[in-house]
């Protein structure tokens, strides 16, 4: 599942986070660990990163949702 982490963090940017995944170079992100850490050196200092990723974690789909359906 960590790709769909992953997918669905990056849906979730916005302004100028989501410049700065789109500036990263093509395919340095491979697992959600990595979008952790590499999310928390460029924005840990501006926010509480550990608040917006803990909720984000803990994001669950209801029964027989699909993950299309959930995102939209």
């Amino acid at each position: 599942f960590e790709d769909v982490y992953v997918k669905l963090f990056i849906h979730t940017l916005e302004e100028d986070a989501r410049d700065w995944y789109k500036a990263l170079p093509d395919n340095s992100i491979d697992s959600w660990t990595e979008m952790k850490n590499t999310f928390m050196l460029q924005y840990g200092d501006k926010i509480d990163p550990r608040f917006i990723l803990s909720e984000f974690e803990n994001i669950k789909t209801n029964p027989n949702e699909s993950i299309y359906d959930f995102n939209t």
